[in-house]
C-alpha cells in the first residue's frame, strides 16, 4: 500500500499545510513573545493581529467560535520552533515515536491552564522547557466568529475574530498569561494581560474542559484507559467523564450546608427560648419599674405639695417681715424728728468760735509781752556777758598785779642777794645750774626727736593704708547693702506677683486683658498676646537679663487682620493701656540657615514658645536666633573679640548683681553695656525656683555685707587706736617742747648772768624794778576802772530784771484770762460732747433700726430666693402648673407619712435600671424575640426549601444519570455492531447516582460461549471495545474539544481501520466538537477518507530528519 508521506505535488487534495521548521540555535531566552514568534509572523503582521487563512479546501462555515486554528511552540519540550495548524473538525496527527506528537496535546493543555503534573511529563512548568533554554512560549489561536463568539462582559467584542492565548514558561518555575486579539488596542491589551480568570471564562464559554481527562486523553492516560481491566477503575473513569465526581463534591458541600442549617435551626430555637426567658424577665422588670414609676410620680406629687407648703410658709414670713420693716421705718422717722442735738451743737460751736477769737486776741497780747520779755532777756544776757567779760578782765588785771608785785619782790630779793653774797660763789652756782640745764635740754631734745619720728611714722604710714582700706571696705559694704536691698525688693515683688503676673505689664492691664478674653469671639482670628504670656523660660538664671533685653516687645499683641488690629487698639485705648500691636502674616518661614555655628546656647535654646508666631515675631523684631548666652563676662568678651559668624549680640551674667551685660557686634569690634531689670517677671518662669535662686543670692549678699561690715569696724577700731596714739604722742612732744623752751630760757638767763658784772646787774635790777612799779601802777588803775564799769553794768542788769518782772506779771494776767476762757471753752466742749453722745446714741439707735430693717430686707430677699427656688421646684415636681389645694387635715405631718409609705415601696422594690432604660430593655427584648422567631422561621423555611431542592436535584441527577448511561449503552452497542460484536455495560450504582463498578461484556463475531469479560479478548479487540466506549462517552459529555493520543497502539490493521471509521462517523455527527487524534502509525488510503473536508491530517517530522512535516 502506498505511503501517505508523499509530497504535496503527488497529493494536491491534502488538507495539511507544511510549515518551515528551521530552528534558531542562537535565540536569547529573555526575548519578548513577539521576538520568539518572529519566524511565524506573516507579511502583514504578527500572529496575534492577523487571522490565518483556512486550509485549502476547507469551508469557512466549519470555523465556529471556540475552534483551535493553530498552535505555536517555541522551546517547548522537544520543539524549538513549531507551528501546527488545525482543521475545524477532525485532526489526525501522525509521526514516528519521538517526533513530538504527544507534545501537541501537552502544549494545548498547558497553554489553556492545565497543570504540568497532569501530563506526566514533569512536576513543574520548568520541566517542560527545552533543555538548555531559559524560557518557552506556547500560543493557541481560537476562532471567535459567529453567534457563539466570546464577548467581554464589560467591554463587549474587544478581541475580534480571533482570540490568541499565550503562556510563557520561565526556568524559575513561574509563568504568565497573555490574551489578545486583532480587535484590541494597546490599552485594552495591557488591561487583559495576564488574566487567568479571563481565560477560564473564555474556556467555559467555549465548553472546553481542560481538567476532564476524557476531553484530552494524553498518551499515558489513554494507555491506562485502554488497558484498564478493573471494574472500579472503569467506574472512576466514567464518573470523571460525566462530571459525577464534581457533582458528588457539590452534593457533599450541599449536605454540609444542610447540616449547618440544621444546627443553625437548633441554635435559633435555643436562642428563641433564651430570648423568651429574657423577654419575660424584662417584662417583670418593666412591671416593677412601672410600679416604682407610679410610686415615683406619687412621691413627686407629695414632694410638690410639701414644697408648696414651704412656699406658703415663706410668703407668710415675708408678710410678717414687711410689717416689721414698716414699723421700724416709723420709729426711724420719729427719731429723726425728735433729735435737737445738731442745733444745740451748732449754737455751742458758735460760742466756742467767739471764745477762740478772744483767746486769740489774748494770746497775741501775751505773745507781744513774750517777745518784749525775750528782748529784755537778750539785753540782760548781753549785760551779763559784759559783766562776765569785765570780771574776767578784772581777774586778769588782778593776776597781772599779783605777778608784777611778785616780780618786784623777786627783783628786790635779787638786789639784796647781790649786795649781800660773794660774787665768785654766785658765779660758780650759776655755772653749775647752766650745766644741769644744758643736760636737761639735750635730753629733752633727744626725747622730742624720738617722739616726732614715731609720730611721723605713725602719721605717714598708717593713715593712708587705713584710709584706703576704709574707703575700699566702705565701698564694698555700700555695694553689698545696695545688693541686699535690691534682692529683697525683687523677692518681695516676685512673691507679690506670683498670682498676679499680669500686673507686671502695667497699670489697667488686668481689666483690659479680662475684657479681651471675654470678647475673643468678636475677632476674625484669635489674636496672640501678650507675647511674653506665651513664652516660658527654662533657665531662671537669665530671667532678669532677658526681661530687660525684650523690653516693650514682651507686651506686644499679634493680630492677623487689619480689622482685628483696630478692634484691639480701641480696647487698649478704652483701658488706657499702652501695648504694641503687630500685624502678622499667618505664613511661617525657615530661620535655621541663619543660626550661629557655636556650642554656646542662644535665646531660642532657653525659651519655650506656646505659639510658633510668637517665636517668629521675636526673631523678626530682636533677632533672638543670633543672640548667644554666655554666663561669664570675660568668656563672653573673648568670644565677641573673635567676631563669630551669625552672632549679633552676646548676653552675659553679672556675677555680683542680678543683672548682666550686653555685648553688641559693631563694624570695628563690639560695645558693652550694663543691663538690669527690677520688677515682677513677665516671661513665664518657675517662680518658686526663681525665688529660691534670688533668696540664695540674698543670703550670699548678706554674708558679704556682714563680712565687709566687720572689716569696716576693725578698720575704725584701728583708726581710733592710732588717733589715740597720735594724740598721746602729740602731748608728749608738746611737753618736751615746753621743757625745751623753759630750759632754753633759763639757760639764756644764766648765760646772761655770767656775762655781766654785779654793778651792771644792780643797774639792770633797778631799771626792771622801776618798770615793774610803773606797770603795777597802770594795772591798779585799770583794776579801779573795771570796778566802776562792773558796778554800772550791774545797775543796768537790775533795771532789766525789774522790767522783766513787770512783763511777767502782765503775761500772767493775760494767761489767767486765757485760762478762764479756755475753761469756759472746755465746758462748752463738754456740752458738745454730751450732745454728741446723745446724737451718737440716737444715731446708733437709728443705725440699729436701719440695720434691723436692712437685715429684714435681706432676709426677705433670701426668703424670696428660697421661695422662688421652692416654687420652681414645686412647678417642676407638679404635673399641674397651678398651685394645689390642700384638703382638710392635710399638713406637713400627713404628707411626710404618705411620702414615707411611697418611699418604702420604692425602696423595697429592687430595680437595677431606670424606667426609661427598663422600657428600652423591654422593647429591645421584645424586638429581639420577634426577630429571633422570624429568623427561626426563616431558617426552618430555608432548610425545608433547601432539603426539598436537594432531594429534587438528586432525583433529577439520577434521571439524567440513567438517561446518560442508557445513551452511552446504546451508543456502545451500536459501535460494537460495526464489527459484528455484541455486548453490554454492566454497572452498579453507589451513593448519589455515582458508579461504583463498570464492566464490559463482549461477544465477538467468532466468539463462542456468549458474552465474556474484556480480559479474554485480544489486544486489538480489547482496544476496539474501549474505543467504542470512549466514543459513546464523547457523544454524551458535550465537550467542544476532544483529543486522544495513540488510541490504536495495540490494534491490528482491521481493528484500526474499523476504529477510525467508527470515530470518524461519530465525530462527524458531533458538529459542535473539534477533535485531535494522534497515532504513531502511517495512514493508508483505505484507512480514512482524505477527500472529506472535515478531516485534516498532519504529519510530524521524523526525529532524525530536519525536513518539514506534511
Amino acid at each position: 500500500m502506498p505511503s501517505v508521506e508523499a509530497s504535496s505535488d503527488e497529493r494536491p487534495r491534502k488538507r495539511a499545510r507544511v510549515i518551515d521548521g528551521t530552528e534558531r540555535a542562537d535565540m536569547d531566552p529573555s526575548e519578548s513573545s513577539t521576538e520568539l514568534l518572529s519566524p511565524f509572523m506573516t507579511e502583514t503582521g504578527n500572529t496575534t493581529a492577523t487571522a490565518s487563512p483556512a486550509p485549502s479546501g476547507v469551508q469557512s462555515d466549519y470555523w465556529q467560535a471556540g475552534r483551535i486554528k493553530r498552535l505555536d511552540m517555541v522551546n517547548f519540550m522537544c520543539h524549538e520552533k513549531r507551528r501546527i495548524e488545525f482543521g475545524p473538525r477532525m485532526n489526525l496527527i501522525t509521526g514516528k515515536n519521538g517526533s513530538g506528537k504527544s507534545t501537541v496535546l501537552t502544549a494545548i493543555s498547558t497553554c489553556l491552564g492545565g497543570r504540568a503534573s497532569s501530563s506526566n511529563r514533569g512536576s513543574n512548568v520548568k520541566d517542560l522547557i527545552k533543555h538548555g533554554k531559559s524560557s518557552a512560549l506556547i500560543v493557541v489561536t481560537f476562532c471567535n466568529t459567529g453567534n457563539g463568539a466570546y464577548k467581554d462582559a464589560i467591554d463587549g467584542d474587544i478581541y475580534g475574530h480571533e482570540i490568541v492565548v499565550q503562556r510563557k514558561l520561565l526556568s524559575s518555575g513561574s509563568s504568565s498569561y497573555q490574551i489578545t486579539g486583532p480587535g484590541m488596542d494597546n490599552d485594552r491589551n495591557r488591561k487583559k494581560t495576564g488574566q487567568k480568570e479571563e481565560l477560564d471564562r473564555i474556556l467555559d464559554h467555549f465548553q472546553i474542559y481542560i481538567d476532564n481527562p476524557f476531553t484530552i486523553l494524553t498518551q499515558d492516560l489513554a494507555r491506562e484507559f485502554l488497558t484498564s481491566t478493573t471494574p472500579e477503575r472503569k467506574a472512576a473513569f466514567l464518573n470523571q467523564a460525566m462530571f459525577v465526581d464534581k457533582i458528588l463534591s457539590a452534593n457533599s458541600r450541599t449536605e454540609q450546608s444542610l447540616e449547618q442549617l440544621v444546627n443553625q435551626v437548633k441554635a435559633k430555637k435555643q436562642d428563641i427560648e433564651n430570648l423568651k426567658v429574657d423577654y419575660m424577665k424584662r417584662r417583670n422588670e418593666f412591671d416593677q419599674a412601672e410600679e416604682v414609676r407610679n410610686a415615683g410620680l406619687k412621691r413627686a406629687e407629695i414632694q410638690a405639695k410639701q414644697t408648696w407648703l414651704k412656699v406658703h410658709e415663706h410668703e407668710r414670713n415675708i408678710e410678717e417681715l414687711e410689717s416689721r420693716i414698716a414699723e421700724i421705718e416709723r420709729k426711724i422717722q420719729s427719731l429723726r424728728n425728735a433729735d435737737e442735738a445738731p442745733q444745740r451743737i451748732q449754737q455751742i460751736e458758735g460760742q466756742i468760735t467767739d471764745l477762740d477769737k478772744r483767746i486769740g486776741e489774748y494770746a497775741e497780747s501775751k505773745n507781744n509781752i513774750t517777745r518784749q520779755s525775750e528782748e529784755v532777756k537778750r539785753k540782760d544776757r548781753e549785760i551779763r556777758n559784759v559783766i562776765s567779760s569785765i570780771g574776767v578782765d578784772y581777774q586778769q588785771i588782778s593776776q597781772q598785779v599779783d605777778t608784777e608785785q611778785a616780780r618786784l619782790d623777786d627783783l628786790k630779793s635779787q638786789m639784796d642777794k647781790i649786795l649781800s653774797e660773794d660774787a665768785e660763789d654766785q658765779k660758780a652756782e650759776t655755772n653749775r645750774k647752766l650745766t644741769a640745764i644744758k643736760e636737761k635740754l639735750e635730753a629733752a631734745s633727744r626725747k622730742k626727736v624720738q617722739l616726732e619720728r614715731e609720730l611721723f611714722e605713725l602719721r605717714s604710714n598708717s593713715p593712708d593704708d587705713l584710709r584706703s582700706s576704709f574707703l575700699s571696705a566702705k565701698e564694698k559694704f555700700d555695694e553689698a547693702s545696695s545688693m541686699v536691698q535690691q534682692l529683697e525688693r525683687e523677692i518681695s515683688s516676685l512673691k507679690a506677683s506670683e498670682n498676679q503676673r499680669l500686673s507686671a505689664y502695667g497699670r489697667n492691664f488686668i481689666p483690659f486683658f479680662r475684657e479681651f478674653e471675654q470678647n475673643i469671639s468678636q475677632f476674625d482670628k484669635r489674636p496672640i498676646g501678650p507675647c511674653a504670656f506665651h513664652t516660658s523660660l527654662t533657665d531662671t538664671a537669665w530671667s532678669s537679663v532677658l526681661e530687660s533685653f525684650f523690653g516693650v516687645q514682651k507686651s506686644t499683641f499679634l493680630v492677623f487682620t487689619p480689622g482685628d488690629r483696630e478692634r484691639l487698639r480701641r480696647l487698649a485705648d478704652k483701658h488706657d493701656v499702652r501695648c504694641q500691636i503687630a500685624l502678622r502674616s499667618q505664613s511661617t518661614f525657615d530661620y535655621r540657615d541663619g543660626l550661629p555655628d557655636t556650642n554656646h546656647p542662644t535665646i531660642l535654646d532657653v525659651l519655650e514658645f506656646e505659639e510658633e508666631h510668637v517665636k517668629l515675631y521675636f526673631i523678626d523684631a530682636l533677632r533672638i536666633e543670633n543672640v548667644v548666652l554666655i554666663r561669664d563676662r570675660k568668656e563672653a568678651t573673648m568670644f565677641m573679640e573673635k567676631a563669630p559668624k551669625n552672632v549679633a549680640t552676646c548676653l552675659a551674667l553679672d556675677q555680683r548683681r542680678s543683672g548682666g551685660f550686653r555685648l553688641n557686634k559693631l563694624r570695628n569690634g563690639f560695645s558693652q553695656s550694663l543691663i538690669d531689670y527690677q520688677g515682677a517677671p513677665c516671661i513665664k518662669t518657675n517662680l518658686n525656683a526663681l525665688i529660691a535662686q534670688k533668696e540664695s543670692s540674698l543670703n550670699a549678699a548678706k554674708a558679704d555685707r556682714d563680712r565687709y561690715h566687720r572689716s569696716l569696724e576693725e578698720i575704725k577700731s584701728r583708726q581710733r587706736s592710732n588717733e589715740g596714739k597720735i594724740r598721746e604722742l602729740d602731748n608728749h612732744v608738746e611737753t618736751q617742747k615746753r621743757i625745751i623752751r623753759s630750759c632754753e630760757k633759763e639757760k639764756n638767763d644764766l648765760e646772761d648772768a655770767l656775762e655781766v658784772d654785779n654793778e651792771s646787774a644792780l643797774n639792770q635790777l633797778r631799771i626792771d624794778m622801776e618798770n615793774c612799779e610803773s606797770a603795777l601802777g597802770r594795772y591798779k588803775q585799770q583794776l579801779s576802772d573795771s570796778r566802776n564799769d562792773l558796778a554800772e553794768q550791774k545797775e543796768k542788769s537790775a533795771g532789766f530784771m525789774t522790767r522783766l518782772q513787770e512783763l511777767h506779771a502782765e503775761g500772767q494776767e493775760f494767761q489767767f484770762a486765757m485760762d478762764k476762757l479756755n475753761k469756759k471753752k472746755d465746758s462748752l466742749r463738754q456740752d458738745i460732747q454730751h450732745f454728741e453722745r446723745l446724737q451718737s446714741q440716737s444715731r446708733e439707735r437709728l443705725q440699729r433700726l436701719q440695720n434691723e430693717a436692712n437685715a429684714k430686707r435681706e432676709k426677705i430677699q433670701q426668703i424670696k430666693l428660697e421661695r422662688d427656688v421652692q416654687e420652681k421646684r414645686a412647678q417642676e415636681l407638679s404635673v399641674n402648673p397651678e398651685r394645689p389645694t390642700f384638703a382638710d387635715g392635710e399638713n406637713e405631718t400627713t404628707l411626710a407619712q404618705e411620702l414615707a409609705h411611697v418611699e418604702a415601696v420604692i425602696r423595697n422594690t429592687d430595680i437595677p435600671l431606670s424606667y426609661e432604660e427598663t422600657v428600652n430593655q423591654l422593647a429591645i427584648a421584645q424586638e429581639n424575640y420577634r426577630k429571633g422567631r422570624e429568623s427561626y422561621e426563616a431558617f426552618k423555611k430555608l432548610f425545608r426549601e433547601s432539603k426539598k431542592q436537594y432531594t429534587r436535584r438528586l432525583q433529577a441527577l439520577e434521571r439524567v444519570q440513567q438517561t446518560n448511561l442508557g445513551s452511552i449503552k446504546r451508543q456502545f452497542q451500536m459501535n460494537l455492531q460495526r464489527r459484528g460484536f455484541t455486548g453490554e455495560i454492566v454497572h452498579s450504582m453507589g451513593k448519589h447516582c455515582s458508579l461504583e463498578t463498570v464492566d464490559l461484556k463482549i461477544a465477538t463475531a467468532h466468539g463462542q460461549g456468549g458474552r465474556q469479560d474484556t480480559s479474554t479478548l485480544s489486544g486489538g479487540e480489547k482496544s476496539y471495545s474501549q474505543i467504542s466506549l470512549l466514543v459513546a462517552i464523547w457523544r454524551n459529555i458535550g465537550a467542544h474539544l476532544l483529543a486522544l493520543d495513540e488510541f490504536d497502539v495495540f490494534m491490528d490493521r482491521v481493528n484500526r481501520r474499523n476504529s477510525l471509521q467508527m470515530v470518524y462517523e461519530s465525530l462527524r455527527d458531533l458538529e459542535s466538537a473539534q477533535s485531535i487524534l494522534i497515532t504513531p502509525q502511517n495512514l493508508e488510503p483505505g484507512d480514512i477518507d482524505f477527500d472529506s473536508p472535515l478531516i485534516n491530517v498532519w504529519r510530524m517530522d521524523d526525529p532524525r530528519s530536519s525536513t518539514n512535516g506534511s
